[in-house]
């Protein structure tokens, strides 16, 4: 090393090469300061007294504004080529480099170059939808959400992926235009303004699905036999007694209410109080199916409300013998519009329900009475108090006092949908009323009918509405 500063000739002031300039241009930075510059030169091999080089240490890297006056210098080490970023648009910078040593010693400027730095420019992007079907289109960066937004301005250059997403009951059927094909990511650079279209497509969606015996989604335990019984739908129906069970799988398309009939072949053994499990939304209701009546035809069962997606059993259990039990079909009919109808408990827990007279449909869980015929229902209570009423006959016959009671026809989340029940009851009953409650933070609207003192106005009213088609719930009113 030199002992003494100032006799020393700095260092690479004469042998510093030229400057190879390269300017690119960054379109991905959204701040005022959005161009870079990078700058690549030879570094040198000698000193200037022409001994070699052993102990270069770095470059430095000076630029500003106007020629020969650099406001900004960056010690950028021992490399050959950097890139100065965060420069401002539509402005001429000027650089110029230099070369120290191990000791320090900082040779002299280089030759200077310049550059003036290009104005950004931006283009737009826009997605269009086509098809059918529905669905959304996002985009990275974000920008785009359509939906809604289907437009978005970016910087040229770079590079946006957009992707698309079917909606429900549709799927993606691919893009179009902007140079964007297949069903995959549409991945493209913005370098003019663009336009691509996503096309979606209609899945069909059966509002109608029928699963008969011999259908795959279907199992059985114990032994089941084909059944001489007339008019079965499809090719044959089962039969079966003594606690056998046959299970029809259903897995529905959409989410939504779902009205379930079923069809069974007479015989003259048939059983007249089948009981029927039904899994749905939340829960598993039991019906009692009277197989002695409407044979070879539909029956409706009831509405229920199902998830998409999930599977859901429907059982028949066999009854003992000298009894049978037929299994055929089951048939689920969408309904459009249902809006989450729940499944009903009764709150009417003083009386408990008394099988020995039911002709149709009865049950009997402790908190539930459920009426699902289309054509008669019974509901029949043992209370604790009885009291002589006069038959048109003019003979005495006692009829229960119980509380208060009130027939549910259905229960909705959307106001609307219950209005429209209670109008088109209003056409043929009076004290048709609305009770709004709430569970578990959301709000249900029910729609109910009447206050009854006795079980025989009770079942009455209760059969009328079931010859009409309608579900109903016996609870106790508030």
């Amino acid at each position: 090393m030199l002992a003494c500063f100032a006799d020393v000739v700095p260092k690479l002031n004469i042998f510093l090469p030229y400057v190879l300039f390269i300017i690119i241009i960054s379109w991905n930075v959204s701040s005022a300061f959005s161009s870079i510059a990078t700058l690549a030169w030879d570094a040198p091999t000698t000193n200037a007294d022409g001994t070699p080089l052993t102990d270069l240490a770095g470059f430095k890297i000076y630029y500003g504004a106007s020629s020969g006056n650099y406001s900004q210098n960056i010690n950028v080490g021992n490399v050959t080529t950097y890139t100065v970023d965060n420069l401002t648009e539509g402005l001429t910078y000027y650089f110029a480099t230099t070369a120290y040593d191990t000791a320090g010693n900082e040779s002299k400027y280089s030759n200077e170059v310049s550059k003036t730095t290009s104005t950004l420019q931006q283009c737009t992007l826009t997605v269009n939808k086509g098809g059918t079907g529905a669905g959304t289109v996002t985009s990275s960066p974000a920008g785009i959400n359509c939906g809604s937004d289907c437009t978005e301005t970016y910087n040229t250059g770079i590079v946006a992926t957009l992707t698309a997403s079917p909606g429900t009951g549709s799927t993606f059927a691919g893009w179009s235009g902007g140079g964007c094909v297949g069903n995959g990511k549409c991945i493209l650079t913005i370098n003019a303004p663009t336009t691509v279209t996503s096309n979606f497509a209609a899945v069909s969606t059966p509002t109608e699905i029928i699963i008969d015996n011999r259908n795959a989604t279907t199992s059985k335990r114990g032994t089941w036999s084909v059944s001489r019984g007339a008019k079965p739908y499809g090719a044959d129906s089962f039969w079966s007694r003594d606690g056998a069970t046959f299970t029809w799988y259903f897995t529905p398309p959409q989410s939504g209410n779902y009205k379930l009939s079923m069809w069974w072949t007479y015989w003259s053994s048939r059983s007249t109080s089948v009981p029927v499990d039904i899994e749905h939304s939340g829960a598993t209701t039991r019906v009692y199916i009277n197989q002695q009546q409407n044979g070879g035809k539909w029956n409706i069962i009831g509405t229920y409300l199902f998830e998409a997606g999930k599977s859901y059993r429907v059982t028949i259990t066999a009854h003992p013998y000298p009894s049978s039990t037929c299994a055929d079909a089951v048939k689920f009919v969408y309904i459009p519009g249902g809006n989450g109808d729940i499944p009903l408990t009764s709150s009417y827990m003083s009386s408990t329900f008394d099988k020995r007279s039911v002709s149709k449909y009865v049950g009997n869980g402790q908190n539930t009475l459920t009426i699902n015929a289309p054509s008669t229902a019974t509901a029949n209570f043992i209370a604790n108090k009885k009291t002589n009423r006069t038959s048109k006959g003019g003979k005495k016959r006692q009829t229960s006092l119980i509380e208060s009671l009130t027939i549910q026809i259905g229960s909705f989340k959307e106001l609307s949908n219950a209005t429209r029940l209670k109008i088109e009851l209003e056409d043929r009953y009076s004290e048709v009323y609305i009770n709004e409650v709430d569970i578990d933070g959301s709000r249900y609207y029910r729609v109910r009918i009447g206050k009854y003192q006795t079980t025989d106005e009770t079942y009455h009213r209760a059969k009328t509405l079931a010859d009409e088609g309608y579900k109903i719930v016996i609870i106790k009113s508030d």
